[in-house]
C-alpha cells in the first residue's frame, strides 16, 4: 500500500484499518494493527477489539481508553499459589487513591493515603467518613482523631450504639490490672469491675 516503505515492512490502507491478521483453521483469528482513529489494536475476528493502545493509555475491552490502564470488566490478580503483592506509589508529598465511580461520578467512593502526613481516609457519597492518623488514632466524622477511637457525630444526639442480640449486652473496660464492665440487661444498666 506505499511505495516508500520506512520499516522492512510496511502496510498502509487506504481505509481506517491497517491490519494483518493471524489464525488457524478451525480455531478463529486474530487481527493486529492500525484499527481507526490512530489506535493500535489486537483483536479476535469479527472486528471484536480486544486490546487497544490509543496515545499512549491502553485498554482491554475497551477501544477509548482514558487513563493509563483501562479494563472494561473483571480483574484477577495471583494464582491461589503464591504470594501476591500489589503497590501504589505515588510522590512524597502527593496522595495515592483508590477510587469507586459511576457513570456520574467517577470518585463518588475513596480510599485516600496523604503521603505527606502519612494517613488514610474513606469517603463514601463524596464526604469523608473516617480517617486514621499517623499514629493509628481513628476518627470517624473528624479528620483530626485525637483518641485511638475518635467519633464526632456531630449534631446527633446519639453517637454511637452497641447491640447484641443475647440477653444481656456488655462493654468491657480494662486497664494493666483491673477490668471493669458495663452491662445492660432487663431494662437495667449495671456497673462492676475485678481486679
Amino acid at each position: 500500500g506505499t511505495a516508500s516503505p520506512a520499516k522492512k515492512l510496511h502496510v498502509i490502507n487506504e481505509t481506517n484499518e491497517s491490519q494483518i491478521r493471524l489464525g488457524q483453521v478451525g480455531s478463529g483469528s486474530y487481527d493486529i494493527g492500525v484499527y481507526s482513529n490512530d489506535t493500535f489494536s489486537i483483536g479476535r475476528d469479527a472486528d471484536t477489539q480486544e486490546f487497544n493502545i490509543r496515545s499512549g493509555n491502553v485498554g482491554i475491552g475497551t477501544d477509548a481508553p482514558s487513563e493509563r490502564l483501562e479494563v472494561a470488566g473483571n480483574v484477577v490478580i495471583g494464582n491461589n499459589t503464591t504470594k501476591v503483592d500489589l503497590y501504589l506509589k505515588g510522590g512524597t508529598n502527593s496522595n495515592t487513591s483508590i477510587n469507586f465511580g459511576d457513570p456520574s461520578d467517577k470518585n463518588v467512593g475513596q480510599i485516600i493515603y496523604r503521603h505527606a502526613d502519612n494517613n488514610m481516609s474513606f469517603d463514601t457519597n463524596d464526604i469523608e467518613r473516617m480517617r486514621i492518623n499517623d499514629n493509628g488514632n481513628v476518627g470517624i466524622g473528624t479528620d483530626s482523631p485525637a483518641r485511638p477511637l475518635h467519633v464526632n457525630a456531630k449534631s446527633l444526639n446519639f453517637v454511637a450504639e452497641f447491640q447484641s442480640t443475647d440477653d444481656k449486652a456488655s462493654i468491657i473496660i480494662q486497664d494493666d490490672d483491673t477490668l471493669n464492665y458495663i452491662h445492660s440487661q432487663d431494662g437495667y444498666l449495671s456497673l462492676g469491675g475485678q481486679n
